[in-house]
């Protein structure tokens, strides 16, 4: 008996699926999208990644808050992200430690392009204390500033000063862990935050005093 030999089937053709083209996403998702993961993200590489992200990541909108305390950020310079300084921003947190650093060319160039902040908190909570001396001169530019929050970053009396008079909309003053400052004896400085709503200015040398005595005792 003859037996007829059938050559095999060809195996079934199988396409890999196409990966989803994520440039393709419409600007309104992506800028939904940017709004949740947060602007430090954006500015670290996200918005990036393509022509149609970095249209999406231009959306004043999107810049209106920026916060950076405790981000991941090790080294920040603003000045170099100058697309993306939208002129709408107007609330901003930034915080340094021995490990980040702020550049104060970019802050201070992230002040002229966004005239309309609202909101500055910079912190330092590393051992090193950065001087505010050519921060300080940025700040007193923004004439719509209502308030400001300064912790653990040397400023002087004539500094302050000069952030004060520059920033008559101040609404919110804190700087009561800013030890270089010495108010007691500043009269005239003393006069001019009298117009402050809230105002937290560091311990005097005699609060000083008794917390230690109390402390020890």
């Amino acid at each position: 008996m003859d037996v007829l030999l059938l050559p095999p089937l060809p195996a079934p053709e199988t396409t890999a699926p196409a990966g989803r083209d994520w440039s393709e996403l419409p600007a309104d998702v992506l800028s939904v999208v940017f709004a949740k993961v947060g602007a430090v993200e954006v500015l670290a590489g996200a918005g990036l990644a393509c022509r149609s992200w970095l249209d999406a990541a231009r959306v004043p909108e999107l810049w209106r808050a920026v916060d950076m305390l405790r981000g991941a950020v090790r080294c920040l310079h603003l000045g170099q992200d100058r697309d993306l300084m939208s002129p709408s921003l107007k609330v901003i947190s930034v915080w340094c430690s021995d490990e980040t650093r702020m550049s104060t060319e970019g802050f201070a160039e992230l002040t002229r392009k966004c005239p309309l902040l609202e909101e500055i908190v910079l912190s330092s909570g590393g051992h090193r204390r950065p001087p505010l001396p050519r921060l300080a001169l940025a700040v007193a530019e923004l004439r719509h500033l209502r308030r400001l929050t300064v912790q653990g970053i040397g400023v002087s009396n004539d500094e302050l000063t000069a952030i004060v008079d520059g920033c008559p909309r101040l609404e919110l003053l804190d700087v009561c862990s800013c030890w270089d400052l010495c108010v007691d004896d500043d009269a005239q400085l003393l006069a001019k935050c009298a117009r402050i709503r809230t105002l937290k200015l560091p311990p005097s040398e005699e609060d000083d005093y008794y917390d230690y005595y109390y402390y020890y005792n």
